[in-house]
């Protein structure tokens, strides 16, 4: 059974047959499982691209060419089963599923909960009868990108929330900006792919909407601890959705370039000249360089809202936690000297709770006090 219960998801990243983009699902007996059942699932490995080269002579070490890091080759095994399959003739129909899905010949982004997400182009599937309800089942298929693995962003040392407002500043103008410049090549693409370039439109905007909200907090306060509770509660949901968005754009992109090499190919010219503008080689080029980058940045700029919420779920550790209820009577001082035993707090709390200048704690309120206070 699939280890903790976690699905395994595969979504094609281009239209198949019948211009659809399919996603099928694996999970509890029907998901891959180790072989034998108590052997290892999945190879998560990497391989050196070398090449030796050895020189005559005794004693001369060899000269080893390295060509970066490749993924181990993706081998997934498993069995459907009628009895776990809750479909009339489930196996069969899973056999009929996953032929017609390898058939469209097309990348896939397969993923296994929070554990691996990869880009692969399946090639061979073998599918062995051991019954009409039975099958058992095995996936080959190339590793083209490692979509989780990190690509360290080039961050500055970062003493102040505003630091981190600027460096995602500087990264949004190559995330947003360039976009529109980098799908020019492909404009007659994007009218043909069903407002694909509102889809990128609305995407841009879900991502800047959080981020100029989040920017606007960042500028307002000198370091975390000086935050109040809604300003970290409003920062937490601006990173939220800032994932959501870029993670879309990632997919949508995916989508734009694949589009654009199937439209390159020999077979598609008569598509391409009705529309009035073939698209060469050039063009994908550029776009591929375009995507290539832009998934970097999409990459460090998740890394450093990975870095933000950190720091915000830090200062909501290490600041709140004692409430208290304001009584007739109470100032800040006040309240101040009765929780921490002396007056010098009093500012802290104003300020983590909100309070305007000259504003005086409201009976029958609850305020939040900070430990740090």
């Amino acid at each position: 059974m699939a280890a903790g219960g976690l699905l395994w998801t595969f979504t094609q990243l281009a239209p198949g047959a019948n211009n659809q983009t399919k996603t099928l699902t694996l999970g509890g007996w029907s998901a891959p499982f180790g072989r034998p059942r108590n052997g290892a699932i999945f190879n998560a490995g990497l391989e050196i691209r070398n090449e030796r080269t050895d020189y005559p002579g005794r004693n001369l070490a060899p000269t080893i060419h390295k060509f970066g890091s490749k993924g181990k080759p993706i081998e997934i095994h498993g069995r459907w089963m009628d009895r776990t399959i809750p479909q009339i003739t489930g196996a069969q129909q899973y056999v009929q599923q996953w032929k017609n899905f390898v058939n469209d010949q097309v990348a896939v982004r397969m993923s296994w909960g929070n554990i691996i997400s990869y880009q692969i182009f399946i090639y061979d599937i073998d599918l062995h009868f051991e019954g009409p309800a039975d099958v058992v089942w095995m996936i080959k298929a190339h590793l083209l990108v490692d979509d989780q693995q990190a690509i360290p962003p080039k961050l500055n040392p970062i003493s102040a929330p505003f630091d981190i407002a600027n460096q995602m500043n500087d990264l949004m103008a190559n995330l947003t900006g360039g976009a529109s410049a980098a799908f020019t090549p492909v404009s007659t693409l994007l009218g043909m792919l069903n407002n694909l370039q509102d889809q990128l439109t609305i995407l841009k905007g879900q991502i800047n909407a959080p981020f100029a909200s989040i920017y606007n907090t960042c500028s307002a306060i000198s370091s975390f601890q000086l935050a109040v509770s809604s300003d970290l509660t409003s920062m937490l949901s601006g990173v939220t959705a800032m994932q959501t968005g870029l993670l879309d754009l990632r997919d949508t992109t995916d989508y734009v370039l694949s589009s654009a090499a199937e439209l390159n190919t020999p077979n598609a010219a008569a598509l391409n000249g009705v529309n009035g503008v073939l698209l060469t080689g050039s063009d994908v080029v550029s776009l591929v360089s375009f995507k290539m980058q832009n998934d970097a940045n999409i990459s460090s700029m998740l890394a450093l809202l990975a870095y933000l919420q950190s720091q915000i779920d830090l200062t909501r550790r290490g600041t709140a936690q004692t409430a208290y209820t304001a009584q007739t009577g109470d100032t800040w001082e006040s309240i101040a000297e009765k929780i921490l035993g002396t007056a010098d707090g009093a500012r802290n709390i104003k300020s983590f709770n909100g309070i305007r200048y000259g504003q005086q704690p409201n009976p029958g309120q609850s305020y939040t006090i900070p430990k740090n206070s």
